[in-house]
């Protein structure tokens, strides 16, 4: 106690000596001044004070609260105000040097003692817990700093592999294709099976490896953030997956004029992945429907795509998004299950999530968030009915 200094700012000479003799009764060592210049001086100098009773209403150019929030938001040091009225406005200036406490002349000696515990008490707790959370960002900084270069790591690692991976996978696929062409009447059913076995397992081993490498790439792409036309996008993807799918002709549902904002490259990626699945889990539904929806949130938009497929045990929802992970056989469902995961990273990478509600045979649903558009795009692209 006898090692903290106060700092007493009081024009008012009677009241001045009144708290100095009540703060040497209490042991506290103290220096007074009568100006806001000079208490700002004080508050940097050598002997800087532990705490400041400052006087609002001071003679000279500088008030009291002006120089107490001078001297709290420069050099952390906790103010008391002392003043014999507060008129609202005076109150409303005072709270903006965020004051540890206020005595209202005039004050016992206990009110004063009382005052200054409880203002260095608040000050002490306020110090420590802006100790803790620098701790905190310093570790979240360190922690944040070796998860980018682990995974930093891990894409050069991917990627390198599946470079390395491609080249012997195109001789094994192009010396097989030839081995079949050159010698299949030669080989016996048995053997050519096997060939064939080979050929279909490298082939579907390089598009894995194409499924990795795009899903490496997306984790590098800096999202070029617009204003982008959904419906105009999803038109151009669905005459794309119509070409892939010409047997299959469901209904689709495209909610006419919507919009988000983002990555026009990026996002389409995302959009393809989910309706090529919506195409490909109604590809054996009769009455197929697929409908694609949005709708406006607090500050994001929502979109959602929804399919009459073949669904899926909603106990193994958590894993759709794991790459590699499947939940359908891939005879009847062919993919490399790592479109979904692509589609996670991607709305990740914009601020938004995903998730995923479906049944087994009753269709599913795919939702994600979008922040929204800073102006809407013109009205000029209906949908799909």
């Amino acid at each position: 106690m006898n090692a903290l200094r106060i700092l007493i700012v009081e024009d008012d000479v009677v009241m001045s000596k009144c708290v100095e003799e009540f703060l040497t009764l209490f042991g506290y060592q103290y220096e007074t001044t009568e100006s806001g210049e000079d208490a700002i001086a004080l508050s940097e100098g050598a002997n800087r004070p532990d705490l400041v009773l400052m006087d609002i209403h001071l003679a000279g150019p500088m008030d009291g609260i002006t120089a107490g929030e001078e001297i709290h938001n420069r050099l952390h040091i906790p103010i008391v105000f002392i003043t014999a009225h507060m008129e609202d406005e005076t109150f409303r200036r005072a709270m903006h040097a965020e004051p540890f406490g206020f005595l209202l002349k005039p004050f016992s000696d206990s009110e004063l003692k009382a005052t200054i515990e409880t203002a260095l008490y608040k000050h002490r707790s306020v110090e420590a817990l802006h100790q803790i959370n620098l701790e905190l960002e310093h570790r979240v900084a360190r922690h944040t700093t070796q998860l980018e270069y682990a995974n930093r790591e891990l894409d050069a690692f991917t990627s390198s592999a599946s470079h390395d991976l491609r080249a012997p996978l195109r001789s094994i696929n192009g010396f097989g294709k030839i081995l079949l062409a050159d010698y299949g009447q030669t080989l016996d059913e048995g053997a050519k099976d096997l060939l064939q076995r080979i050929i279909a397992a490298g082939e579907r081993m390089s598009s894995l490896i194409e499924a990795l490498l795009e899903f490496s790439r997306v984790a590098h792409v800096e999202p070029h953030m617009r204003n982008v036309d959904i419906s105009q996008m999803l038109s151009e993807i669905v005459d794309e997956l119509a070409e892939q799918y010409p047997n299959h002709k469901p209904v689709l549902k495209i909610a006419a004029n919507m919009s988000g904002f983002g990555d026009r490259n990026l996002l389409s990626v995302a959009f393809k992945n989910l309706l090529s699945n919506a195409f490909k889990f109604t590809s054996k539904t009769s009455e197929a429907v697929i409908e694609i929806s949005s709708t406006i949130l607090d500050g994001y938009t929502e979109f959602c795509v929804r399919d009459n497929g073949v669904g899926f045990d909603p106990t193994n929802a958590d894993q759709l998004f794991e790459p590699f992970k499947r939940l359908h056989n891939r005879n009847e469902f062919p993919g490399t299950g790592i479109g979904l995961a692509i589609v996670q990273r991607i709305i990740n990478r914009h601020g938004g999530h995903v998730t995923a509600e479906g049944n087994v045979n009753l269709g599913a649903v795919f939702s994600f968030t979008l922040p929204r558009p800073l102006h809407p795009p013109p009205q000029t692209h209906p949908g799909k009915p």
